[in-house]
């Protein structure tokens, strides 16, 4: 709270010697970190139709003026939504039903009634299914029409989509929200990730229509954990929105490779996305020609392995279920340092890195952590005449910020490398940054770490 000087009516509130904000990676969002004000006035005795947005019931209620009547169920509307639940035996699955449609209506943004309302005043659901087009919150009028006609109940939502932590909840204003997703009202036997119980407005299962990648169940990264206005008449609350744990949004990789006595590599890699890192994935497929696709595994593998030839590229699965996978053949023609009678090879670099690298020195700004899980399984079939002579030991860490194990052995004529990483949601104070890299690097270290092989 900052106190204002007054005088002769004149408010004035003022910061000085503020620091410059640094641009550091892993941070939170800009508008999350600079110094805003936020002012609520209130209308006096001849109020000429405003409100008085003194709290969150008062900021729903006069959005929901805006935003109700665009929802109204029309023919075309039912006709619609019988359509897609048809042959839908469960509330669930019809749900989902509306949702993939939604999905594919075209985003394309028409702002109504910018003199009154700010812009919040979506489109007529009719006119939207007619079109096929609109923006967040006309999808999610849509979705809601059509959904009310199938019988279930819902609420469109305004919602921070760039950073969970920006909006403050003591300052009820709808100027604090660029999102509108959709609060679905759903009975006991409804029981995907993305459901909670709210104490007034009973089981709401959250769902973002606009985001393409993330299917019914998931909310996109940003989304999670934050704050957001259902928008239901006086009954409209700011809630808090869901935190999937991090084993919802996890990549299990193996990779399978067999190295020739020069250190040549050939591998086949595989992995299996989940949750957030599987929309991560479809996005690859939705914007990316398979060629880009093959130049960007080159990049990256590239820096771990040094220069590789991927030979295949193919990520597939089913974006509606949250899972999709890689099948990915790569050559790599200096994998080994070789030296006489003696090689050296790193076998953690064939599996995922530790997303997160620091450089030394002074953090200002707080490093944002994301929740993922990482399990790695790398099988190297040993050149004919070499032996393993040298593996490093096990690891184990178990910090705040999270845990990593990795292990070495021999299999037969393999070498097995296998890893587990978590990452802890966390917003990690700048106080701690020397903790922190000191944590990564450990992680970065195993990762790295050599294993000798000998000529029998």
């Amino acid at each position: 709270p900052l106190d204002p000087a007054a005088a002769a009516g004149t408010y004035t509130w003022e910061l000085r010697n503020l620091p410059w904000i640094e641009d550091e990676r892993y941070s939170p969002d800009l508008h999350a970190v600079a110094p805003r004000l936020g002012v609520t006035y209130f209308p006096g005795e001849n109020k000429a139709g405003l409100h008085d947005l003194r709290d969150w019931r008062a900021v729903s209620t006069w959005m929901a003026d805006f935003v109700d009547p665009a929802a109204e169920v029309s023919e075309p509307v039912r006709a619609k939504s019988a359509e897609l639940v048809r042959g839908q035996a469960g509330e669930a699955d019809k749900i989902g039903a509306i949702a993939r449609f939604v999905q594919q209506v075209n985003y394309v943004s028409v702002q109504l009634n910018e003199t009154r309302g700010g812009g919040y005043t979506p489109h007529r659901a009719d006119q939207i299914l007619a079109h096929n087009y609109g923006d967040c919150k006309d999808k999610a009028t849509l979705m809601r029409a059509l959904l009310q006609a199938a019988g279930i109940g819902s609420d469109l939502t305004l919602i921070d989509a760039t950073d969970r932590r920006y909006v403050r909840p003591e300052w009820a204003s709808p100027h604090q929200f660029n999102h509108a997703i959709v609060a679905i009202r759903v009975a006991p036997e409804t029981g995907l990730p993305t459901v909670f119980q709210h104490p007034r407005l009973g089981r709401l299962l959250m769902f973002d229509p606009t985001d393409s990648d993330t299917p019914l169940g998931d909310l996109p990264q940003d989304e999670q954990g934050s704050h957001a206005l259902v928008v239901a008449g006086r009954e409209g609350e700011l809630v808090e929105m869901p935190l999937l744990p991090a084993s919802t949004n996890r990549i299990e990789s193996s990779a399978e490779a067999s190295m020739d006595a020069a250190g040549r590599l050939q591998v086949h890699l595989g992995r299996q996305y989940f949750g957030q890192s599987a929309a991560q994935a479809h996005a690859h497929v939705a914007h990316q020609s398979n060629d880009e696709l093959k130049r960007s595994y080159e990049r990256s593998l590239g820096r771990r392995v040094g220069a590789i030839a991927v030979q295949q590229a193919i990520i597939s699965g089913a974006i509606a279920e949250g899972r999709m996978q890689l099948s990915l053949d790569f050559s790599a023609d200096h994998f080994s340092q070789t030296m006489t009678g003696l090689m050296i090879v790193k076998p953690g670099a064939l599996a995922l890195g530790a997303d997160y690298v620091f450089t030394p020195g002074e953090r200002k700004l707080p490093v944002q952590l994301d929740a993922d899980v990482y399990k790695d399984t790398v099988r190297i079939k040993l050149p004919a005449g070499y032996k393993v002579d040298e593996m490093p030991d096990a690891v184990h860490l178990d910090s705040r910020y999270g845990t990593y194990q990795a292990s070495w052995k021999t299999d037969g004529a393999d070498l097995v490398f296998e890893q587990s990483t978590e990452v802890r949601d966390a917003l990690v104070p700048a106080a701690q940054y020397a903790e922190l890299r000191a944590y990564f690097d450990k992680i970065g270290g195993s990762q790295a770490a050599p294993v000798v092989l000998v000529r029998k």
